[in-house]
């Protein structure tokens, strides 16, 4: 991927990681990402979709079960 950027959160001591997204990733080419993580039988918490929001995006939980938010400007 030729680029990408990541930004996390502090969710604080009252909330779960698996209930939150604790990252979010914006990267160039989202579907392939989604098409290699649901190849290798990661957990997919939100399909890949178009956004009204002007993205396309989803949402994977790493080994951990922390969400992760996955998106690419239309």
């Amino acid at each position: 991927m030729r680029g990408m950027q990541l930004n996390s959160i502090s969710l604080g001591d009252s909330v779960c990681a698996r209930e939150q997204n604790v990252a979010h990733l914006m990267i160039d080419d989202a579907a392939s990402l989604y098409a290699r993580l649901v190849g290798s039988n990661v957990t997919i918490i939100k399909e890949i979709r178009g956004a009204d929001f002007g993205l396309t995006c989803f949402v994977f939980a790493d080994p951990d079960g922390n969400r992760i938010d996955v998106g690419q400007m239309l």
